[in-house]
């Protein structure tokens, strides 16, 4: 419950966000903020509970949504993404706190964004499934985009241009890669 808590805090709060920079700039930065922070200690916990004395995947929340095609949502932190998590985590609690003074333009879209790029980047780093994992990957990108189409330098609509060129291919690749594993190993499989 607690890693779906993780994933689905700062994506719900980027809808909270945004609503709440109709009312006022600074309660759509405190509120980004305040998530950002809570997120933080959600990861803090999930590293001092963490068992570091054995293996595999743990805080491990699997729900099943499409059984009959053997779609799932499987989630589990281990050794690797626990290090990921405090990074993405605390970077964005920095980049919240950063913003309040540096970013001046769009700051209830920028605060939302950088909600859903933090949500999506757990999601990433926790799901356990090669679908939902496209599926965050794909949600990191669209906030990506607009920091660097929005937010970015002189040349920021040739640079996201680029960006959306460049990891669209990538994107494609790893469909195609996760198509052929689920083909290959399919025991109904053509290539046998």
């Amino acid at each position: 419950m607690i890693l779906s808590l993780l994933i689905f805090a700062p994506l719900a709060g980027s809808i909270l966000v945004y609503l709440a920079g109709f009312i006022s700039e600074k309660a759509s930065k405190a509120i980004a903020v305040t998530i950002s922070a809570l997120t933080v200690a959600l990861v803090l916990f999930i590293f001092l509970t963490f068992n570091w004395s054995t293996t595999g995947f743990q805080f491990v929340e699997n729900y099943e949504w499409a059984k009959s095609i053997g779609l799932s949502y499987s989630v589990g932190v281990d050794g690797i993404s626990i290090p990921l998590l405090i990074i993405a985590s605390f970077l964005t609690t920095l980049s919240a706190l950063g913003s309040i003074e540096q970013i001046k333009t769009n700051v209830k879209e920028y605060n939302a964004l950088l909600l859903l790029f933090e949500g999506a980047v757990i999601g990433v780093f926790t799901t356990l499934n090669l679908i939902a994992f496209y599926v965050f990957w794909e949600l990191v990108l669209i906030p990506m985009f607009f920091f660097i189409g929005v937010w970015g330098g002189p040349r920021k609509k040739y640079a996201a241009m680029k960006f959306l060129i460049m990891t669209h291919v990538g994107s494609i690749l790893i469909l195609l890669s996760f198509i052929a594993l689920y083909v290959l190993s399919s025991p109904h499989s053509l290539i046998s």
